[in-house]
């Protein structure tokens, strides 16, 4: 998220860290609210971040639930 330059990258990638722990919701739980507080600074990272948090759990999923 760094790189994408995304504000509040360490704050909302230790947010999305922690509640991945939930299982299956968690992450979708911080990427609600990680996406609101980085809507209060720039909507359009808001929409970049919720795009890579899917592309995320997706191949987090696929790489470690393979049946």
């Amino acid at each position: 998220m760094v790189i994408l330059r995304i504000p509040y990258a360490v704050m909302v990638g230790t947010l999305v860290g922690v509640t991945a722990v939930i299982p299956i919701v968690g992450a979708y739980v911080s990427a609600i609210i990680g996406a609101i507080m980085i809507l209060t600074v720039d909507p359009v990272k808001a929409v970049v971040f919720i795009i890579y948090i899917v592309i995320l759990q997706e191949t987090e999923n696929n790489l470690i639930y393979q049946e």
